[in-house]
């Protein structure tokens, strides 16, 4: 029998169940597609600490990293005082946001980043010089930059010419602005607390266009919470506090249209919002809880009965909030697919969440071998989100997977021990033998592979 006719025969997907010496087709899932997204090569370099070959500055460490490098930073040598430089894609993490310091001395930006899928947490960024940030992303895409703290930076943080990056979890505070976004599309801005900086918390100027999520944001700083300026269209802003700010909660000016405003608190601003342009106010069904609104609500839905004129431009939210809105976390999401496989073969898994406000949901599945999706959406809730997975060694993974809503408001975390026992060789060896043990069975294969 010629085993690579058989290697042929299992690989295309013409995987058999038998029972007896009944064949049963097994029926393939969606379209295969593997992860793109490794964690990382598996390498790590390791800065502070007490470990042999330890690094003692972070640039060193970066210097001899390649693409997909972890570099972890203990915090027993912080303040760490460097200007960072990241041109290759890493994940750099750090031991305690509140205690792994990055200091930049007052002489430059205290980090800039110039590479795609650069992933940073668990720092402090401070003290930059007068005109740079604490961060810098520059024409930099598909990076994550998640609970860290930026403080006493001049521009606490830029991105700039950077699209599809994900800004999560971040305090950014007592900078001259806050977190500013220029030329730059399709990020995803989430659950940043952005308070008391000196002129702006949040500003997205300059052509940055097309479904920018800004969601669940504290804006509370000295003068403006946040601004659109210089044509920043098709954006989404929902579910932020934006509060007790000196001048304006929200500034819109300068050919900034068509972006969705809604389901957000203004709260005890100076003045509330300003809008010269056109945009959206609410979705439709609801809009902004106004602090100032003074409209009643006689048929008790909790929308008031009078829309909320915007100044600037005559703009309206149609369907006031009579109290400030809440959003429900949906629930931890279900897994359904096999435990058991075989390596190189794909697996069909199907996740499912309902969110009790109906949000659009987005999931995130840690495959356990070194993969991830990184939120995979918008999908309805409670529908079905099916993908295939491959797992390309033997050994047990643990699949992890959360949802959050379009607010950013995340689930509990689901698990599913999946058991990859042998590989293919190893089948096909079994199957071999069964076939030689039997050799009166199977006579359709027998003729199939060339036995007489």
């Amino acid at each position: 029998m010629d085993k690579r006719i058989l290697r042929i025969f299992l690989s295309i997907g013409i995987t058999t169940l038998f029972i007896g010496t009944t064949f049963l087709p097994l029926i393939q899932g969606v379209e295969v597609r593997k992860s793109s997204y490794p964690l990382s090569n598996g390498k790590t370099h390791y800065v502070g600490g007490s470990g042999p070959g330890n690094y003692t500055n972070i640039q060193d460490a970066i210097n001899n990293s390649v693409d997909g490098f972890t570099i972890f930073v203990y915090d027993d040598s912080s303040p760490y005082y460097e200007n960072l430089f990241i041109d290759i894609s890493i994940n750099l993490i750090g031991e305690n946001k509140d205690t792994t310091i990055i200091d930049g001395r007052n002489i430059g930006d205290v980090a800039y980043v110039t590479a795609d899928f650069v992933n940073i947490t668990g720092f402090t960024f401070q003290n930059s010089k007068k005109s740079s940030s604490g961060l810098c992303l520059w024409e930099s895409n598909n990076c994550i930059i998640s609970n860290n703290k930026f403080i006493n930076n001049y521009w606490n943080f830029n991105v700039i010419y950077s699209d599809y990056n994900i800004i999560e979890h971040n305090k950014i505070t007592e900078g001259y602005r806050g977190l500013f976004l220029s030329f730059s599309c399709f990020n995803t801005l989430l659950k940043n607390d952005i308070t008391l900086n000196i002129n702006i918390g949040l500003s997205i100027c300059k052509d940055s266009i097309s479904n920018s999520v800004i969601s669940n944001n504290i804006h509370l700083n000295t003068y403006y919470g946040m601004s659109l300026n210089l044509n920043c269209v098709d954006n989404t802003l929902i579910g932020n506090s934006i509060k007790w700010n000196g001048l304006i909660g929200l500034k819109i000016l300068d050919s900034c249209d068509k972006n969705n405003i809604y389901c957000n608190n203004f709260i005890d601003n100076a003045q509330n919002a300003d809008d010269v342009c056109d945009n959206f106010w609410d979705s439709g069904i609801k809009g902004n809880f106004w602090s100032d609104y003074t409209g009643e609500d006689s048929n008790g839905d909790g929308i008031g009965d009078t829309p909320y004129t915007i100044p600037g431009d005559g703009n309206q939210d149609n369907y006031p909030l009579m109290e400030p809105y809440e959003n429900r976390k949906p629930n931890k999401p279900s897994i359904d697919g096999p435990t058991n496989g075989i390596i190189d073969i794909p697996n069909t898994y199907t996740f499912n969440s309902v969110d009790p406000d109906g949000d659009d949901i987005y999931y995130y599945i840690l495959w356990g071998d070194g993969y991830f999706e990184p939120w995979e959406g918008p999908i309805a809730s409670g529908e079905d989100f099916i993908i295939d997975h491959t797992f390309q060694s033997q050994g047990t993974f643990t699949i992890q997977v959360k949802v959050r809503d379009q607010f950013g408001v995340e689930s509990g975390v689901a698990t599913l021990e999946v058991t990859i026992p042998r590989n293919r060789a190893t089948y096909e060896f079994l199957f071999l033998r069964i076939i030689e043990r039997f050799p009166n069975a199977f006579p359709i294969l027998r003729q199939l592979f060339g036995f007489i």
